[in-house]
């Protein structure tokens, strides 16, 4: 037997919204279906303690650049090196972002 939604709104499971609501996608996530998220539920030192040690990480990425010769860095390694800074410091600072709620 066939049935119609008489509200003509789609069903949607209470636990997809909470799961929508919760966990928030990176934009560094560079594909149509998410993978990377937030939990926007962590515990606020976690989530600062995250973003701190993903932005050292791209500081310091950067500052190896600071002592390389960029006479002898191939274009293809310095791409590789700004790319993974970006996507530290990016990350990083959306992780803030959600800390400071």
């Amino acid at each position: 037997m066939h049935t119609e939604n008489p509200s003509n709104t789609p069903n949607v499971d209470a636990s997809q919204t909470e799961h929508a609501d919760r966990y928030l996608p990176l934009s560094t996530n560079f594909s149509s279906s998410p993978s990377l998220f937030i939990d926007t539920h962590a515990d606020k030192s976690d989530l600062q303690e995250c973003a701190s040690i993903r932005i050292r990480a791209g500081t310091e990425l950067l500052e190896s650049l600071t002592c390389m010769s960029i006479s002898n860095t191939c274009d293809e390694d310095f791409r590789r090196v700004m790319n993974a800074a970006y996507l530290l410091l990016k990350d990083g600072v959306e992780l803030m972002g959600v800390a400071r709620g």
